[in-house]
């Protein structure tokens, strides 16, 4: 577009050019995760960018100051107008919900907590019972911990107390997997957030909102460490003021793929009550997949002891590490590890019940070289669907990347391709037992899940997980990354790669800190409010 403009005959240092440079810039600090932005940073990003002068640049800073597509957070820090908007509803439909009443019928507490374990069958921890206290009591609170802590616990006692009261109780999460995953956990019915508050295609909002608010007494948001400024601010605003809210979550996995970091900054405002579960309850002593997730965290982990093959894979162990010396053996082992090695030795099916997760796109380690090699290994002869550079087969596994609210599919399910029409453009996928029609221009919405990226993964768990990780992914090599993508294992996970590349992520603890403006602005509506 720049380079049209300049071919036009516009001015280079004009400022239609230079307002577009500078809200460019912007967006891709925005796209990196922050909220609001140093105006010193932004200037001389724009002046790179655009070869301008500074007085030129600044200049028209404060021009789209004065109109209104650039506004200040804070003295000398900008936000573009949409994400400051969210984080002051957000900011203040939370000081409302904790100022308001609450809808719950009289609840005696310690007696339904000692209902609820009665109706378990075990007694709960003390930090289990604090959890559920603190939830009845609190009209927003926190609920973190890792894995094999009891969160599902505490929310499986919470729910049927609030059954029991015969409340009003909505129970959601980000992903469609996710909520499934909640559902099945609580025999509760939970649906996505994009579900639950009606999105309008149409519209590009919510049908439900301030102006037409949920009819809900209690509602329990799980996955939190996924939720971005903007759909965070978009749910809670729908809560009537009497209503309650938990936010439940690991606060020490990825951030949001959105702007924001609002599980870790509701956290950290101090402002909210958090039940921080550290206990290990489930399956404590014998797996090794919590106890290296816990280790992780410490950064205390050292890689499990690496194999030179795989025909060494000791069958009662639940973490592996198999040795590779290059991208191209790494790619290699993955794929017999999905053909044969793993379906054969553990009786799984490699569709179903094996997930690859990658940490880079590109390269020869990278998701989309391996989707290619993993579909060649277990489906070479499909009948064949070719669109622009994409290339699916019959019987592929792919995933969905946007919300379809017409079809009932919705960012990160997965299905296999049962029919491909090539003819009439046409594909049907089976999503977990629903059958899906897509014409030509909804497969757009498809790409392979052989392999996915662990942001993709959240959310959501699979019984085998392989996890290429290599120190061509140095830029990626983090220990949140490692944690995330090694939780997502149920019963077992296979590291590929280089065991030095393992150590860098772990002692990499240095993520790069989202700016964000939302506890100050939480902070500064609790003392109007």
């Amino acid at each position: 577009a720049d380079r049209i403009a300049l071919n036009l005959g516009l001015a280079s240092n004009g400022p239609p050019r230079i307002d577009a440079g500078i809200l460019h810039v912007m967006q891709e600090f925005e796209d990196q995760g922050h909220t609001h932005f140093e105006r010193r940073e932004i200037a001389l990003q724009a002046i790179e960018l655009l070869q301008a002068e500074s007085h030129e640049v600044e200049t028209r800073v404060d021009a789209l100051l004065t109109q209104g597509e650039v506004v200040e957070s804070m003295a000398d820090w900008l936000q573009l107008p949409a994400t400051a908007r969210a984080e002051h509803t957000l900011s203040q439909s939370l000081s409302f919900l904790i100022r308001g009443k609450s809808s719950l019928p009289p609840i005696l507490v310690d007696k339904a907590i000692d209902w609820a374990q009665e109706k378990a069958g075990f007694q709960f921890a003390e930090e289990q019972s604090n959890g559920v206290h603190q939830a009845l009591s609190s009209k927003v609170s926190i609920l973190t911990g890792g894995p094999g802590t009891g969160k599902t616990t505490i929310l499986r006692a919470l729910v049927s107390i609030l059954r029991a009261k015969k409340t009003k109780i909505f129970l959601t999460a980000p992903t469609g997997r996710a909520a499934k995953r909640m559902s099945e956990s609580t025999s509760h019915f939970a649906q996505t957030v994009h579900r639950l508050l009606k999105f309008d295609p149409s519209q590009g909002g919510f049908s439900v909102n301030e102006q037409n608010p949920l009819l809900c007494d209690y509602l329990i948001m799980d996955e939190s460490s996924m939720l971005d400024i903007r759909l965070a601010a978009a749910l809670v605003r729908a809560l009537p003021a009497n209503a309650h809210l938990l936010l439940v979550g690991d606060a020490d996995q990825l951030p949001s793929v959105g702007a924001g970091n609002v599980l870790k900054d509701l956290i950290d405002c101090g402002e909210l009550p958090v039940t921080r579960l550290q206990v290990t309850f489930r399956q404590a002593d014998d797996s090794g997949i919590i106890g290296l997730a816990h280790s992780i965290l410490s950064g205390r982990s050292s890689p499990p002891l690496p194999l030179e093959s795989t025909s060494s894979l000791p069958p009662h162990h639940d973490v592996h590490f198999i040795r590779a010396e290059s991208p191209e053996e790494c790619v290699k082992i993955v794929c017999d590890l999905c053909q044969s090695i793993l379906p054969k030795t553990f009786r799984i099916d490699p569709k179903s019940d094996l997930q690859v997760l990658a940490p880079l796109h590109r390269g020869v380690g990278g998701i989309g070289n391996l989707n290619d090699q993993i579909r060649d290994s277990l489906n070479p002869n499909g009948a064949t669907y070719v669109m622009g550079s994409m290339l699916l087969r019959e019987g592929d596994k792919v995933i969905q990347t946007r919300n379809n609210y017409d079809k009932d599919v919705f960012n990160g399910d997965l299905g296999i391709i049962l029919k491909v029409d090539s003819l009439n453009g046409v594909l049907e996928i089976d999503f977990e037992g629903r059958l899906v029609k897509y014409e030509r221009m909804e497969v757009t919405d498809l790409q392979p899940a052989y392999a996915i990226s662990i942001h993709k993964s959240q959310g959501s768990e699979y019984p085998v997980v392989i996890f290429p990780l290599l120190k061509q992914h140095f830029m990626m090599l983090q220990r949140n990354l490692v944690y995330t993508g090694l939780t997502r294992a149920r019963k077992k996970v296979v590291f590929v790669g280089d065991p030095t590349a393992y150590a860098m992520a772990i002692r990499n603890n240095k993520t790069v800190a989202r700016q964000t403006d939302l506890i100050r602005k939480f902070k500064k509506q609790l003392e109007i409010t």
